[in-house]
């Protein structure tokens, strides 16, 4: 949703039409069997609606593949099986659909429109054709609900355009003066920000990273060169720091709206008993996000936490995480882990799968790569497989256990005879090997390309029973299908920068498929935003980490220098003491010694690091 000052609308895709809708009333039309049609060629082409809502004229565009005078076609992508789409890319599809049918009724006056869809699979190549007419009148009615959730959000958005980033483009820095190398931080970071691009920056401590990430930051985004600001970061500490320079912005004369998006475990106070069953939640049952996004807003606070989210969520009994990821479609700024862009499973899917014009500030760069390598490696094994096969919640002669067993089997079939021939015996007689291969064994894609579909099947059909353990069983397949799910997706990724490692341990049979360089995938993460900035007081050696963090020779690098006076540094060594740790009881003396020394030679205040926990509790007692 954007705000067009000029022409005094408000302009809205489909999508977001139908996806802010739907978060804030029941406005979904049913879901149908729909039998399958017949559809040949088709044309990307856009259908334009201006109405009224509440004195605000609202301009909304819907994107189909074909139009006629009487029917509409929507290509839908989905990432499993095109005959089974999983619910939310339906629902989602449908809203569109009917959106688009309902613009092309006012257009041509047709009482009925016929609504095409295509699902298809990019992946497998698989597609699945379905069609539906609607009445008009079911139309309007569906169009109608919608826009109640709609106006509520046009005045934050004219506020967003007509005082807001005003303010920031004018806002002056918050502090009396700027200290050594923040004055070259905030020009780059500006002009990464305007250009678009990918910059790296070492700035030791001291230096005032955080105002020189977000000062620049937000007056790019006054200037109108980002939408938004994602200021992510692996700690809480960076996380409060950054909510603190906001705040003090906000002081200056910026008028900002940011959220600190918490992690799902820390927002609810329920002990997230919905991945039981949303049954269980009182805070699941009542969609009211809307009205909860406005209580918000009206709060008019600069940055939104915890506690605020926890005060409304509690009010108006709607779930504290969907709330905070709804508020953050209306912030300027968004606070949140890294994993909330970077990470395959987690990622905020409402921001990041189509993306956008967005601002990316990475703090603590250098916890990055370890991090990455660890989110887009994956491993299997064959108890796992045999999981559900194991669960008494399925019948003996179940389906699940069935397919499930052929699977296990089939996975053991294709990858132990690799590891056959470095097998030996331990200590206790259990075999145990490992080899690596330098690609994936191609047979394990049919495998658990077959494993998914069938998953996808039983999920849908227990999520339409209505036995008591119904809810538990869509549960466990749910986590199971996830599983498997993450090890498919990496091997697809599957390249130079993977390594594919089985192991043999005792009875145990695995597989892993290990990302060493994180670049590409990274990068990939990179693009559904227009620029990145990368920051921390340990970025170097500078060439490595802009490579391995999706870098290239386009992308900008910076270092600056400490900004403390060089004379009030003091390095001395003691090489004569050894601190091995079969030494440490015989000198432990003589480190206290020259401790006592250092500290008596100058007043003031000191902290003292040492090797481990037990050392620094043993020179406590001397």
């Amino acid at each position: 949703m954007r705000y067009n000052a000029q022409s005094g609308e408000i302009e809205i895709s489909a999508r977001e039409f139908v996806s802010t809708a739907r978060r804030g009333v029941s406005t979904l039309p049913p879901r149908d069997e729909d039998e399958p049609c017949y559809i040949d060629g088709v044309n990307r082409e856009k259908l334009y609606y201006s109405f009224e809502l509440s004195g605000y004229t609202f301009a909304l565009t819907a994107d189909v593949d074909r139009i006629d005078e009487s029917a509409v076609l929507l290509r839908v992508p989905t990432d499993s099986s095109p005959m089974r789409p999983r619910r939310e890319v339906t629902a989602q599809a449908r809203g569109e659909g009917y959106v688009a049918a309902f613009i092309l009724s006012e257009i041509y006056g047709k009482e009925s429109v016929e609504i095409n869809y295509i699902y298809e699979n990019r992946m497998s190549g698989e597609t699945c054709e379905v069609s539906e007419w609607v009445k008009r009148k079911k139309l309007t009615s569906f169009f109608d609900k919608c826009t109640v959730s709609i106006k509520v959000y046009a005045k934050p958005e004219i506020e967003r355009v007509t005082k807001r980033l005003p303010s920031m483009r004018t806002v002056k820095f918050p502090y009396e003066n700027t200290r050594a190398g923040q004055s070259e931080i905030m020009h780059s970071v500006y002009k990464n920000v305007a250009r678009g691009g990918r910059l790296f920056t070492a700035a030791p401590t001291g230096t005032g990273k955080t105002v020189s990430m977000l000062y620049p930051a937000v007056r790019a985004m006054g200037d109108g060169k980002c939408d938004k600001i994602f200021y992510l970061t692996p700690k809480t500490t960076t996380a409060n720091a950054a909510r603190d320079c906001i705040e003090k912005l906000c002081e200056g004369g910026a008028v900002i709206r940011a959220i600190v998006i918490p992690s799902k475990d820390r927002a609810c106070e329920c002990g997230r008993v919905c991945k039981s069953s949303r049954d269980l939640c009182d805070n699941s049952k009542c969609n009211k996000l809307s009205d909860a996004v406005i209580e918000l807003y009206k709060l008019s606070l600069p940055v939104v936490g915890v506690k605020e989210l926890r005060e409304v969520s509690r009010r108006l009994k709607v779930c504290p995480h969907e709330l905070a990821l709804t508020y953050a479609e209306i912030c300027d700024v968004a606070i949140c882990d890294i994993n909330y862009l970077f990470d395959p499973s987690v990622y905020i899917r409402r921001f990041f799968t189509v993306g956008g014009n967005f601002a990316f500030l990475v703090d603590e760069a250098h916890n990055l790569p370890d991090r990455a390598r660890e989110m887009y490696s994956a491993s299997l094994s064959e108890s796992e497989l045999l999981s559900l096969a194991e669960s008494e919640i399925f019948g003996e002669h179940s389906e699940v256990k069935k397919f499930t067993r052929v699977a296990a089997d089939a996975f053991s079939e294709v990858i132990l005879p690799y590891v056959k021939e470095e097998l030996y015996k331990d200590e206790d007689g259990h075999s145990m090997g490992a080899v690596h291969l330098t690609d994936v064994p191609g047979e394990l894609y049919g495998i658990f390309d077959e494993l998914l579909s069938r998953l996808e099947c039983e999920i849908y059909k227990s999520l339409c029973a209505k036995d008591e353990e119904s809810s538990a069983r869509t549960n466990l397949l749910r986590e199971y299908y996830y599983k498997v799910k993450a090890f498919r997706d990496c091997m697809e990724e599957f390249d130079t920068g993977y390594e594919f490692f089985i192991f043999k341990d005792g009875n145990e049979l695995s597989a892993r498929c290990f990302c060493i360089d994180p670049a590409k995938t990274i990068s990939k993460r990179l693009d559904k935003g227009s620029s990145a900035t990368f920051f921390s007081g340990t970025l170097t050696p500078m060439y490595y980490y802009r490579s391995v963090l999706g870098g290239d020779g386009t992308s900008e690098m910076m270092e600056v220098d400490s900004p403390f006076d060089e004379s009030q540094l003091s390095v001395s060594i003691m090489d004569k003491i050894s601190t091995r740790l079969s030494e440490r009881d015989d000198t432990l003396g003589a480190v206290c010694r020259v401790i006592a020394a250092t500290v008596s030679a100058k007043r003031g205040n000191y902290m003292i690091f040492s090797p481990s926990f037990a050392y620094s509790e043993a020179l406590a007692r001397v």
